[in-house]
């Protein structure tokens, strides 16, 4: 664990790169403090006869660093997973923060036969 500490813990890559995006959005939630306010997860079909699996999560007063943070891991440790769309709603009553944040995350499945 002291010789690589990127391998363990928050920073670890994930599992499977096919596997599920929910339970990891959910523990980097947990530890960037950051509240899910809804979670799905669905496969879809993409350009060139792909599949892709989308996660879309809303995010309900998330600080700037928090979120910037969260989405940081969720993508080096998401196995190819890349933020598709971004929409964020400014907080009018705390500072440095969003109302709500709505991200869609993307990663590239195996090709359809």
């Amino acid at each position: 664990v002291s010789r690589e500490p990127g391998r363990f813990g928050t920073l670890a890559p994930a599992s499977a790169p096919d596997g599920s995006l929910k339970p990891l959005a959910q523990e980097l939630a947990a530890a960037r403090s950051v509240s899910l306010g809804y979670l799905s997860e669905n496969e879809r079909e993409a350009d060139g006869g792909r599949r892709e699996r989308q996660l879309v999560l809303r995010l309900v007063n998330a600080e700037h660093p928090q979120l910037v943070r969260f989405l940081e891991d969720l993508e080096a440790r998401g196995g190819g997973a890349r933020i598709k769309e971004l929409h964020l709603r400014p907080s009018r009553e705390i500072a440095n923060a969003y109302e709500e944040a709505e991200v869609v995350i993307a990663r590239a499945a195996e090709k359809k036969p």
